[in-house]
Parts: C-alpha cells; structure tokens; sequence
C-alpha cells in the first residue's frame, strides 16, 4: 500500500513537470508567434500558432482524465484519501528520525523537556515519571 502510494505522489510530480513544460512551450510558441506578427509576417506566425494549439491540445487530457489503462482514473483524489488516512504514531515518528539522521532533534528535545516541566507542575500519579525529590545524596 505505501509503495503504492509513493508511486502515485511521485506521479503527480511526473504530470505537474509535464504540465509546466507544456505551459512555458505555449508561451514560448506564442511569443514567436508574436514576434513575427510584429515583423508583419503573418504566414511565418502560423506554424508557432499551429505549435502552440497543438500543446493546448495535448494539455487538457493531462489536467483532465487521461490516465494509463493500469491505474485509477482518479489517483490524485486516491493519494488524498490514502494520505489522510495515515496515522501518526510513536513508531513512525521515531522510525523518521532515524531515517534523517535525529534531524529536527534540538526541537523534540526542546518540546519534549517544555512538556515535562508543565507536568512537573500539575498533580499527577505515575511514580516513575514524577519529579525526583529533593534529598541530599548519601554517601
């Protein structure tokens, strides 16, 4: 299922890279088209026209309902869904910092000592995580 999911998040990529390649080709073919319309040289404008409609084209099954006959058709709403499903645990925070080399550890550290001296200033009753009393230390 994760793999899955990772495969469909990277393939949002894949088509927002290929939508960003096919704007900037509009662009750029509209642009020359410009250009030699200003040149008035209408007959040399048609063929970035003709390039630029043929990119618009190509366009809209990508940003509509194209998808390969193997996957679903909606994935994009499929990787919301999956993504909000996720569960955030103890297991799968600790398994992240050991994957990033304890990145962000000042922070956790820094939360989590905050947390203990709030608790330490609330009544409470679990014995091995109350605060150590003050006794002096024998020798």
């Amino acid at each position: 299922m994760a793999e899955e999911l990772d495969y469909y998040i990277e393939r949002i990529r894949w088509d927002c890279e290929d939508v960003m390649f096919i704007r900037n080709t509009i662009y750029n073919k509209l642009c020359d088209a410009g250009n030699y319309l200003i040149q008035n040289n209408p007959i040399m404008a048609g063929q970035p026209l003709k390039d630029a409609a043929y990119y618009l084209w190509g366009v809209f099954p990508e940003l509509a309902s194209y998808h390969p006959p193997t996957e679903p058709i909606h994935y994009i709403p499929y990787v919301l869904e999956e993504l909000a499903k996720r569960e955030v645990t103890w297991k799968s925070i600790v398994e992240a910092w050991v994957k990033d080399d304890f990145e962000g550890r000042v922070w956790t550290i820094g939360v989590i000592d905050r947390m203990r001296q709030i608790l330490w200033n609330e009544p409470f009753d679990l014995k091995w995580a109350a605060r150590p009393e003050d006794k002096p230390i024998e020798e």
